[in-house]
């Protein structure tokens, strides 16, 4: 059975979105956090993922650091999402990984995503927000974790990943309006330029 990256995928998780187009993803680089150049501890991991028309910086949950530690989790990996925490501070909308499995290695990319904007307001995309993850200034604080599919139980105490914005921000790149996109993706195939074809579906 094919697995497909879908557009729209990555613009729902920003919008923590109670259905997901589709719930695979490629992995487009991982990094480990570092805030001054120092590691954090505990270890966490940035990651850009990749919806084929769109990618975006999320962060992944610490139960997944050996799936990255490991390369288990690495560059073009496609993962499938089974839960997620969203989270809202100071117009910033942090996605982490919670739970994801991995169905395929690509070699390359898929697809050619531009980077969408994480920030509601780009003027606020360096403020710190490192205490407010930490557990203060709830007021200005929205965390959701939900599982793809369900509904959310509503406002959760803080995830275990403290982050601050330059961990998980980026320029704010250009939105597009393509068509519909389906990227079809096989398991365990070596993608080459002439088979890994992007097919656009316009209905």
């Amino acid at each position: 059975m094919a697995i497909i990256l879908k557009k729209g995928t990555c613009a729902a998780l920003l919008e923590n979105a109670v259905e997901l187009p589709g719930k695979h993803v490629q992995v487009l680089k991982v990094e480990k956090v570092s805030v001054a150049g120092e590691p954090v501890d505990p270890e966490q991991f940035r990651v850009v993922i990749s919806d084929g028309i769109h990618s975006i910086p999320v962060m992944l949950a610490t139960n997944l650091n050996e799936m990255a530690a490991s390369k288990m989790i690495t560059k073009f990996t496609v993962l499938e999402i089974e839960q997620y925490l969203w989270v809202e501070v100071c117009t910033l909308r942090i996605v982490i990984l919670e739970e994801v499995l991995v169905t395929a290695q690509p070699s390359k990319p898929l697809g050619t995503p531009f980077m969408l904007d994480v920030s509601t307001d780009p003027s606020n995309v360096m403020r710190s927000v490192t205490t407010l993850l930490a557990g203060t200034g709830t007021e200005e604080r929205k965390q959701f974790s939900r599982r793809v599919g369900e509904e959310s139980d509503g406002e959760k105490e803080g995830s275990d990943v403290s982050t601050e914005t330059t961990m998980l921000c980026s320029d704010g790149a250009p939105r597009t309006g393509e068509a519909e996109g389906v990227i079809d993706v096989a398991p365990d195939e070596v993608y080459d330029t002439e088979k890994d074809a992007v097919h656009v579906d316009g209905a």
